[in-house]
């Protein structure tokens, strides 16, 4: 799932990893990836996510957009953990389970459909 970030979002991926590796709100990018896999497991696998598939996907959803689903499950998350300014890395479970409840409810509109064209502003 990193290595499609990293091949397709380079700029994306990049903005995220530098991130991971902020002194006050870094976080550990191979956990976050691997907890975010799951998430996206979880979305697919209950259905919380068929709107966002059926509408942003012309016939049949493909791995190539599961790898893209998740690749803006990562950067939205990276974000959204910024946002929270964590006061250490032991609010990680509760800020994911923020997140997830977020992306649920963005989800449990029927005409969802994320906005996997990601893009950073260059400076």
């Amino acid at each position: 799932m990193d290595l499609f970030f990293s091949e397709h979002y380079t700029s994306v991926a990049r903005h995220v990893l530098t991130h991971s590796h902020h002194p006050t709100y870094g976080y550990s990018f191979a956990i976050v990836g691997i907890n975010l896999t799951h998430l996206a497991l979880q979305l697919v696998r209950s259905g919380q996510a068929r709107s966002h598939f059926y509408n942003a996907c012309a016939g049949h959803a493909t791995v190539t957009a599961f790898h893209r689903f998740y690749c803006y499950l990562f950067f939205k998350f990276d974000a959204f953990w910024l946002a929270a300014k964590p006061r250490d890395i032991m609010e990680f479970g509760s800020i994911r389970d923020q997140f997830a409840a977020q992306m649920r409810r963005t989800l449990a509109d029927h005409s969802a459909k994320l906005d996997v064209r990601l893009a950073v502003k260059s400076l």
